[in-house]
C-alpha cells in the first residue's frame, strides 16, 4: 500500500490536485446526503477517503457519460424526426419530369401538368433558379409552348436558342412589343378562331379590363355598355369584313370615324344589332350623356393602344395561335417592355387568353405556358386553366414576386384558387410579413421536445457553522409543445437562390430551405435578332389601316381573303 501511495503522491501535480479536489467534493456531498453532515465538516473525512481510494475520480466521469448519453439520444431523435418529415420517396421518373439541382440533392417534379407556382421578390433568384431550368428542359423534351417575357428579350433569346438546339419538330417565334421591327405579326382576333360570340365577349373583357384595371373589382355601367359595343364591332368585322377583323382596324373604326355611322352599319347584321341595342336606343332617345359616357369610355381606353408598332404587329397573320397543333407545334415568345408594361400588357393578355383556349383541347401536342411576372397581366378565368388543362397535357408555370399581387389583380378568392390549383409551389424571399405567415401555415406545425432544469437548495442555521446549505435538489423535465415547422423569419431572411416548396408528385414532398444551383449555360444567352422591316414600313401600315377602316363605313371596302407570304415570315 505504501508503494501505491508513493506513486500516487508523485503523479503529475495538476492532475493530483484536480483529483483530490473533485474526489473530496464528491465524498463530502455523499456524506451530507447520507448523514446530513455539513459540507465543510464532511470535506475532512472526504479528503482522507479520497487519498485512500484515488479511483473516486471515476465518479464525476459517470455523470459526464450520462449527460453525453442524453445529448446523443436527443440528437439522434431530432435527426430521425427530420428525416421522417422530409422523407425521400422512390418514384418512377416520367419522361416529362423536370429536375432541379440543389447543393445537397436533386429535386424531381414528376408531373409538371399539375401546375407550378414560383414566388420570390426582386433578387430572390426565381428566374435563374427555376424558370430558366424549366424552359431548358421543356425544349429538350420537345414541348410546344407560350412564354411571357416581361423583360424582353432575356427569356426569349434563351428559349429560342434552346428550341433551335434541342427540338426537331417545334418552331420558335418571337412576338416582340419592345422592338416591333424584329417581331413576327399575329392576329389574336383571327376569324377562324372565333366560332361563337362568347369568344368575342371574353376577348373584349380581357382587353378593357387590362386597359382599365379598376373595373375588374367594380365594373360601372359605361364599361359594361362599352364592352358590349366592342364585342359587337369584333363580331361585325368577322361576319362582314373578315379580312379587316383585327384589333388595329377596330381601334381605327372607333377613334377615327363617326360612331353613329358605325352603329347604323352594324344594325344591318342581325347578330351585332342586338349587341349594340342599348347604345342605339340611347341615341334614339337623345340620351346624350349616356351615349357620351359609353363612347368616351371606349375611345379613352382604346386610345392607349393606338400606336404604329401595335398596329404593325397585330395586323398581320404570319402565325396562328394554335400553339400545340400536332402538325405544326410552335413555341411563341411574347416580349413586353418593362418600362411600358401597362401599355402592352392588355395586348399580351389578349393573345394569351386566345392561345390558352386553343391549347386547352384534347389530342394536342404537349405544351407549356410560362408566365414570368404574371400579375402584370389580367387573364379572365385563368384560375380554371391549371385545373382543367392538366388532362390535355398543358403545363402551367406562374411566376410572381408576391401573393399580394395576385390579390390585387384577381381579388382574394380567385387568387386563392389560382394558388390552390398549382400542385408544385416554390417560395423564395419575401419582405411581406403577411405572405411569409401564409407560407409558414402551409408547412403546418409539429411537436417539438423541450427540456427544463430546476434546482433548489434548503438551508440550515447552525450556531457553530452559521447558515449553510443543508440539501440540494435538481430536477429535469421534458415537455412536448407544438411549434411552426417554418418560421416567418426563415422566409424573410432567405438568400438568393434559396427556396422552400411543395411538390405534388416527386421524389420529395417538401423543400426545406434548399439552395438551387445555377446552370452556367443560362449566363450565355446572347442572340442576334434580325430586323425585317423599317420604321417607315411600320408608319405606312398605320396610315393604311386607318384608311381601310374608313372604307368600311363608306361602302368602298371589298371582301378579300387575307393570306400571308411565307417569304415574309421571320425565321430563325
Amino acid at each position: 500500500m505504501k508503494h501505491f501511495i508513493i506513486e500516487y503522491l508523485y503523479w503529475t501535480g495538476f492532475y493530483r490536485l484536480v483529483n483530490l479536489a473533485i474526489s473530496t467534493l464528491v465524498y463530502a456531498i455523499f456524506l451530507k446526503r447520507l448523514t446530513k453532515l455539513p459540507v465543510i465538516i464532511g470535506a475532512v473525512p472526504g479528503f482522507i477517503v479520497a487519498n485512500i481510494f484515488p479511483f473516486t475520480i471515476t465518479v464525476p466521469f459517470f455523470y459526464l457519460a450520462k449527460a453525453f448519453n442524453f445529448l446523443f439520444t436527443f440528437n439522434v431523435k431530432t435527426k430521425r424526426d427530420r428525416k421522417l418529415e422530409n422523407k425521400e420517396v422512390k418514384i418512377k421518373v416520367s419522361e416529362d419530369a423536370f429536375k432541379f439541382s440543389t447543393e445537397t440533392e436533386d429535386i424531381i417534379m414528376n408531373n409538371p401538368y399539375r401546375g407550378t407556382y414560383i414566388q420570390g421578390g426582386a433578387g430572390s433568384g426565381k428566374s435563374v433558379s427555376i424558370i430558366y431550368p424549366i424552359l431548358k428542359q421543356a425544349t429538350q423534351k420537345n414541348f410546344s409552348g407560350l412564354l411571357y417575357d416581361f423583360k424582353s428579350p432575356e427569356l426569349s433569346s434563351f428559349t429560342i436558342q434552346q428550341v433551335l438546339k434541342n427540338s426537331t419538330s417545334v418552331t420558335p417565334y418571337f412576338v416582340d412589343f419592345k422592338e416591333a421591327r424584329r417581331s413576327v405579326r399575329i392576329n389574336p382576333l383571327n376569324p377562324s378562331l372565333m366560332t361563337k360570340t362568347a369568344y368575342a365577349h371574353e376577348y373584349s373583357q380581357t382587353l378593357l379590363f387590362n386597359l382599365s384595371p379598376n373595373n375588374i373589382k367594380n365594373e360601372n355601367y359605361f364599361m359594361i355598355d362599352a364592352k358590349s359595343v366592342l364585342t359587337g364591332i369584333i363580331w361585325y368585322l368577322k361576319k362582314e369584313y373578315p379580312q379587316y377583323c383585327t384589333l388595329p382596324h377596330i381601334i381605327a373604326l372607333v377613334l377615327y370615324n363617326d360612331i353613329n355611322t358605325l352603329l347604323e352599319k352594324m344594325a344591318d347584321n342581325i347578330e351585332t344589332k342586338g349587341l349594340v341595342a342599348s347604345l342605339s336606343q340611347a341615341i334614339k332617345n337623345n340620351a346624350s350623356k349616356q351615349v357620351a359616357g359609353v363612347v368616351s369610355t371606349l375611345q379613352a381606353n382604346l386610345s392607349k393602344i393606338n400606336t404604329p408598332d401595335i398596329f404593325w404587329i397585330l395586323s398581320g397573320n404570319d402565325i396562328d395561335l394554335d400553339v400545340n397543333d400536332p402538325n405544326n407545334p410552335k413555341f411563341i415568345c411574347l416580349g413586353n417592355e418593362s418600362t411600358l408594361a401597362q401599355t402592352y400588357a392588355p395586348i399580351i393578355s389578349l393573345i394569351i387568353s386566345v392561345a390558352a383556349k386553343q391549347m386547352n383541347q384534347p389530342n394536342k401536342h404537349k405544351s407549356i405556358i410560362v408566365l414570368d411576372e404574371a400579375p402584370t397581366l389580367y387573364i379572365p378565368n385563368f384560375e380554371q386553366i391549371p385545373a382543367t388543362a392538366r388532362s390535355n397535357k398543358v403545363a402551367t408555370v406562374y411566376g410572381a414576386q408576391d401573393f399580394s399581387q395576385l390579390v390585387d389583380r384577381y381579388q382574394n378568392d380567385k387568387a386563392q384558387v389560382i394558388l390552390s390549383n398549382m400542385g408544385n409551389q416554390f417560395f423564395g424571399r419575401t419582405v411581406n410579413k403577411n405572405t411569409a405567415t401564409m407560407i409558414t401555415q402551409m408547412f403546418g406545425r409539429a411537436d417539438k421536445k423541450f427540456q427544463t432544469r430546476s434546482k433548489g437548495d434548503s438551508f440550515h442555521d447552525s450556531e457553530f457553522f452559521g447558515r449553510h446549505i443543508n440539501s440540494s435538489s435538481e430536477n429535469f423535465s421534458e415537455t412536448i409543445q407544438e411549434r411552426d415547422r417554418v418560421k416567418t423569419t426563415d422566409i424573410m431572411n432567405l438568400e438568393p437562390g434559396e427556396f422552400y416548396g411543395l411538390i405534388a408528385e416527386g421524389n420529395k414532398k417538401e423543400i426545406l430551405k434548399s439552395k438551387f444551383k445555377v446552370d452556367r449555360e443560362i449566363e450565355e444567352t446572347d442572340f442576334e435578332f434580325e430586323l425585317k422591316v423599317s420604321e417607315d414600313d411600320i408608319q405606312k401600315n398605320y396610315v393604311k389601316i386607318i384608311e381601310e377602316s374608313a372604307s368600311i363605313l363608306h361602302g368602298t371596302a371589298m371582301f378579300q381573303q387575307s393570306s400571308s407570304n411565307d417569304d415574309d415570315l421571320i425565321k430563325f
